[in-house]
């Protein structure tokens, strides 16, 4: 993420790299243990359709291009992973 320049938001950068820098990969292994334990997470597909038809996982379909519109469908309450390959 590019720092803004002179007129932009710098309060939604900053918190928008805060977020980016506290996010942690989740390894294929953790997120099936996270599947097998039923933990209470949130798993948003953000691929095209014809990916999510291809193969998916059973997640929230919200492409990436859609977050904005759509960031209402975001849990706030639990952990939420990102699907995105």
């Amino acid at each position: 993420i590019q720092s803004p320049k002179d007129g932009r938001d710098y309060e939604r950068y900053f918190r928008t790299k805060k977020i980016i820098e506290n996010m942690k990969e989740v390894t294929v292994t953790e997120l099936k243990e996270l599947m097998d334990s039923n933990a209470a997470f949130q798993l948003i597909d953000v691929r095209e359709p014809a990916e999510f038809e291809e193969a998916n996982l059973n997640g929230l379909l919200i492409p990436l291009q859609t977050i904005p519109q759509n960031a209402d469908k975001i849990a706030k309450d639990k952990q939420v992973i990102i699907h995105c390959r």
